[in-house]
């Protein structure tokens, strides 16, 4: 069996911002013993025909806005150089509007929303009907079926395969961190109710930190091609005391950032913390505010 995953280019304006590491969570729990996987990013849509003539399932990735014009003529792709395949869409727009790009392009058989991993794994080994898999829209007759989404309790705990990256050196960028900085994933979702953000329809208020062993390995991958820095592509990353300080240790030494935190959260954290995070090499941080005070 063959899966091609593409991520279609974000913006017109902005280049290719870190490797796609939706697609990856999502062929996470993927069988690679068994499933010939292949990711493309944005750069390498002119490979999509030949990549799909003798695969099964294509999926895309999609947020709402510039990204969807790219799924969408990525799905038709797919499905003119393999009329056979089977075609899947997820990530947040199918998430917040499910069954919108089904309307719309004939050419896709099924959506998912939420966390794609598991419902993915589930349609891609068929042992159970895509009517039974968890937030997967479908159509039926002359409508769209949506199926309930289960809650997640528990994060995703499968390693990342970075593996699958064709090409990863050309993810390793020159940033205010370092002359060769790379993305890591050491968390998904927030705790945030946010009514403005995605993240609350996506993971329902969880939050989930990867084990300490799988972001070791991102790391190691990384180092072992050069990088000098990194920087964190997580949601909402300094949630957890313990993770901030978990993080301090395996980054000690190394220039990174990105790190983003909610104030209602880091506000309670002492001087001691902050001190082993700027000794460890914390370079910067994004901090979530919310006021209806225009000076804050």
């Amino acid at each position: 069996m063959k899966v091609v995953l593409f991520n279609p280019r974000a913006s017109d304006e902005m280049p290719f911002d870190g490797p796609p590491l939706s697609l990856l969570c999502a062929a996470s729990l993927l069988d690679q013993k068994r499933i010939h996987i292949v990711i493309l990013d944005s750069h390498e849509r002119a490979l999509i025909a030949d990549q799909c003539r003798d695969a099964d399932w294509f999926g895309v990735t999609a947020m709402t806005g510039y990204q969807l014009v790219g799924a969408e003529s990525a799905v038709r792709t797919a499905r003119q150089s393999n009329p056979r395949i089977r075609t899947v869409a997820g990530g947040w727009h199918p998430s917040m509007i499910p069954g919108q790009m089904l309307t719309c392009i004939p050419e896709l058989d099924f959506e998912v929303a939420g966390a794609g991993e598991a419902p993915l794994r589930d349609l891609v080994e068929g042992v159970i009907p895509p009517e039974a898999v968890s937030g997967v829209s479908s159509r039926d007759g002359g409508g769209i079926r949506t199926n309930s989404r289960e809650r997640l309790v528990t994060g995703p705990m499968a390693s990342i395969p970075l593996a699958l990256i064709r090409d990863p050196g050309r993810y390793l960028v020159r940033s205010e961190r370092g002359q060769r900085s790379a993305y890591l994933l050491t968390s998904q979702g927030c705790t945030g109710a946010c009514t403005f953000c995605a993240e609350v329809a996506y993971f329902h208020r969880h939050w989930f930190r990867l084990p300490l062993d799988l972001i070791a390995r991102q790391v190691a991958f990384w180092r072992d091609l050069g990088a000098d820095s990194f920087a964190l592509a997580d949601s909402n990353s300094l949630v957890s005391r313990d993770h901030a300080l978990a993080l301090a240790d395996l980054m000690a030494g190394t220039r990174w950032g990105g790190a983003t935190g909610r104030l209602d959260n880091i506000k309670r954290w002492d001087d001691s913390l902050w001190k082993r995070l700027a000794d460890s090499g914390l370079n910067d941080m994004f901090i979530g505010v919310e006021s209806i005070d225009n000076e804050v």
